[in-house]
């Protein structure tokens, strides 16, 4: 099953790590309760303005990424778990 996400929402597989580490980005184990680590499996086309012009994604498909945790959980798509959040709720992109 294919997941589509509309206008600028991301679908992200997230990582199942003891410790996230990436070149020279460490989280600690204090940071990690707060904070998850996953790759970009499908990207929206982008928000709009007022106007209604279109705003690309900054995100593409295979980014690595961190993100708050959300507090509605995961959901299953063909027996793995992903997330679906807004490109704003990202906080990093890692290693580009």
């Amino acid at each position: 099953m294919k997941l589509n996400p509309l206008g600028d929402r991301v679908v992200v597989k997230p990582k199942n790590e003891k410790e996230i580490k990436s070149g020279n980005i460490y989280l600690p184990a204090t940071g990690q309760d707060q904070y998850v680590q996953g790759e970009v499996i499908a990207v929206g086309l982008g928000g709009r303005t007022l106007y209604g012009s279109l705003i690309p994604m900054q995100v593409k498909v295979g980014d690595f990424v961190i993100f708050g945790k959300t507090p509605w959980g995961e959901i299953m798509v063909g027996g793995e778990s992903m997330i679906v959040l807004r490109e704003g709720e990202i906080l990093a992109v890692v290693g580009s």
